[in-house]
């Protein structure tokens, strides 16, 4: 009888199993083959959760660049839409104490806005003041690659969203509103400054 039970036990192990399990002590038995064949339901489930996750992270810093860029006001005029699609192709930048953003005299090529952290304005080697959260600089490098002309240093550890011209200048092929709105805003810009040099 027991003999019988255990034949049973044998041939039911082989119906579920592939290969034959080696008997060992302890908390049971192992097959490497059996286990990498067979991925775990638990395992699909974990790796499905995680990609879930990174998935709705990059949604909410998205949305997040959004709400950033929306205050900004060279962007001001700009609908959602046109703002979601700045967000898609800005790029998160981390820049630590004592690190050279841009270089005053080098190309513009990128656009930056402070998300977190503090940053120096240095011209001719003179301080000129500083910027935080909400504050950019670098807006003039969207339409040329002028030489910069002030150094910006990163004061303490500091996050900004970057946009470089080739990638903004690529967005305006589908967006080519957002060229025209930049451009009203800037010239006010430029407008105020020379009436504060003129006084």
């Amino acid at each position: 009888m027991r003999a019988a039970s255990r034949a049973a036990t044998r041939s039911s192990d082989e119906r579920v199993w592939p290969c034959r399990l080696p008997r060992t002590r302890g908390r049971g038995r192992f097959c490497s083959h059996c286990a990498a064949s067979r991925p775990s339901r638990v395992g699909r489930l974990a790796v499905r959760w995680v990609q879930g996750f990174v998935s709705v992270c990059e949604e909410c810093g998205l949305v997040a660049h959004e709400d950033f860029l929306s205050r900004v006001p060279i962007f001001a005029n700009c609908t959602p839409d046109e703002i979601a699609a700045v967000s898609g192709v800005a790029q998160d930048s981390a820049f630590a104490p004592g690190q050279i953003i841009v270089t005053q005299g080098t190309p513009g090529q990128a656009f930056y806005l402070i998300l977190s952290g503090r940053v120096e304005i240095l011209r001719d080697g003179t301080s000129l003041g500083a910027f935080g959260p909400g504050d950019f600089f670098g807006e003039m490098s969207l339409l040329d690659s002028a030489p910069r002309s002030a150094t910006i240093r990163a004061i303490e550890p500091t996050q900004c969203l970057m946009l470089s011209s080739w990638d903004f200048k690529a967005l305006l092929e589908k967006h080519p509103s957002i060229a025209v709105k930049l451009l009203e805003v800037l010239s006010r810009r430029l407008r105020v400054a020379d009436e504060r040099i003129g006084r």
